[in-house]
């Protein structure tokens, strides 16, 4: 049932014994806008989540199990009463990691769906390091004039497609951008405008990277197949991304720092010279303070173009993003490395 979050309620929960969770947002789609709109609440819900661990994921379970008015033993020992395989230690972990993942099945319900899937790529390609599974559920409402009531059939819609989407992983001095696997046996490609747009995004980032003109100590990525490219810097905690928005008609350049201890110790360091980055980026940048426990800190700056970004404004966007990731690399990159060196 409901379940809070600092994104918003979340329409229902579910947790398997394994501890994976499944998000639905449910609504009554009136027009495309509003069918954006959900898949957009939806991800948020998900990236908040991803700051999770379990003891939050129980509290909160808990508290809206008590607005029911009921006495909530708990997750894991609910779970353990229908699945007495679900040892609790191992069903906690299993959620911990699924949380830190973002490996969860979201699951929009509609009384109409009819979003096409090629669009709602767009949106998913926007949160490439969440290790979600997407379904669209369709519900036909039928009233009945007999007892006075309302049937609810739910059915997947007819035609499926499996969305590509780019995952980066980040470990202990390794960045990794690679393509979640096609599935076994499956030799022909039947996603022709999804491999296209790919492609095109393969090729766009590929050449923006053919033009960059950084230090060799600068270890360059591979071109990516989605809206976002990833940059490392000397600490993980902090990280560069050059992203593309055709919904916001915007792209963007922006430096990241998670909300752990060493991220926050960049953040607050870079802060405090704030006026001096301003001053070398050539430009006044956004500064997003962490505002609470869930949210991280970031640096942006970004440009609006018209038309689609890749194709119709490519070279003014290409030559824009190099421009300033190059200015980015140049700023951030010797202070982070500085902030380190004088970490206790």
């Amino acid at each position: 049932m409901e379940m809070d979050t600092p994104a918003g309620p979340i329409d229902a929960v579910f947790v398997t014994p394994s501890g994976r969770l499944a998000l639905l947002e449910t609504k009554l789609w009136r027009n495309p806008e509003a069918r954006r709109k959900v898949i957009g609440q939806i991800l948020d819900y998900a990236k908040e989540l991803t700051n999770w661990d379990y003891s939050r994921l129980d509290t909160k379970v808990r508290q809206a199990r008590k607005r029911a008015g009921e006495n909530f033993p708990g997750v894991a020992e609910w779970v353990a009463r229908f699945a007495s395989h679900a040892l609790p230690h191992r069903f906690q972990d299993a959620v911990s990691k699924s949380l830190s993942r973002g490996d969860y099945l979201l699951l929009v319900a509609g009384d109409g769906i009819r979003e096409g899937v090629g669009a709602i790529a767009q949106y998913l390609d926007r949160n490439s390091s969440l290790h979600f599974t997407f379904g669209l559920v369709e519900c036909a409402i039928y009233e009945s004039a007999v007892d006075e009531c309302y049937y609810v059939q739910p059915r997947v819609l007819a035609q499926s497609a499996k969305l590509i989407r780019t995952v980066v992983q980040v470990e202990p001095g390794k960045l990794t951008d690679f393509a979640e696997e096609e599935p076994a046996g499956n030799k022909v490609d039947d996603r022709p405008v999804l491999s296209e747009s790919r492609e095109r995004l393969r090729k766009f980032w590929s050449e923006l990277l053919g033009v960059l003109h950084l230090e060799e100590s600068q270890p360059m990525p591979q071109p990516a197949r989605s809206y976002a490219l990833n940059f490392r810097l000397p600490q993980n905690d902090a990280w560069l991304v050059a992203n593309i928005s055709q919904s916001e008609q915007q792209v963007g350049v922006h430096l990241r720092c998670n909300n752990k201890p060493i991220g926050e110790r960049i953040f607050a360091a870079l802060l405090h010279e704030r006026e001096a980055i301003d001053d070398a980026l050539g430009t006044k940048a956004e500064w997003h303070i962490r505002e609470s426990d869930e949210t991280q800190s970031w640096i942006l700056v970004k440009q609006s173009f018209p038309g689609v970004l890749i194709e119709d404004s490519k070279a003014p966007v290409q030559k824009w993003l190099a421009d300033h990731v190059e200015r980015f690399i140049a700023v951030f990159r010797p202070r982070i490395e500085h902030i380190m060196r004088e970490a206790p």
